[in-house]
């Protein structure tokens, strides 16, 4: 017989889980805001709201510092817009204001952040017992490495190809290149 997770039966996460972030479904609501902005499928976007307010309890009832994965950094940096969501309906129902302090930079905040966040995912273990869906909070090696991280483009300056979408250009030229050898 499994038992319950004590968090189950804890009035701070009855509050988190049944807060609703900002307009809801609205057309332009904060699901569908995020799934938009994030390039989310529906489910996903779901998962990552879900998994937002449970990082929120963590952070609430962890004795440590708490790392978000980066898909629940993208939930919480979206909810800190809905300022008056955030600050006047959320934040009154957890025992801890959360404040979102980035990193300073170098080896030292790096290592700092990476030992947060694995400590997270232990706590997540212990509290949640299971572990934490890997989709949305991998391994410490992935969050962290720098060949991932999502940089801001200006489509501006840039042509922007999918890598799907790449093969059939590159075949598309290599056609092309083929027809002024031949002709």
């Amino acid at each position: 017989m499994k038992i319950d997770p004590k968090y189950i039966q804890d009035e701070l996460w009855d509050n988190i889980k049944a807060h609703e972030i900002g307009l809801g479904n609205a057309e332009y609501g904060f699901q569908n805001r995020l799934a938009y902005e994030n390039n989310w499928s529906h489910k996903f976007t779901l998962e990552a709201i879900e998994e937002y307010k449970r990082f929120m309890y963590l952070l609430c009832r962890c004795e440590h510092p708490v790392t978000p994965s980066r898909d629940v950094d993208e939930v919480w940096h979206l909810h800190l817009l809905y300022t008056k969501d955030y600050w006047l309906e959320f934040v009154p129902k957890l025992s801890k204001t959360p404040h979102h302090n980035p990193t300073k930079g170098g080896k030292d905040e790096e290592e700092k952040f990476i030992g947060y966040y694995e400590n997270t995912l232990s706590s997540y273990r212990k509290i949640f017992q299971e572990e934490a869906p890997s989709r949305i909070w991998p391994d410490s090696s992935i969050r962290f490495n720098s060949d991932r991280r999502i940089k801001l483009v200006d489509p501006k300056n840039f042509v922007l190809l999918r890598r799907s979408e790449l093969k059939w250009f590159l075949c598309l030229i290599l056609v092309y290149l083929i027809y002024l050898i031949l002709r």
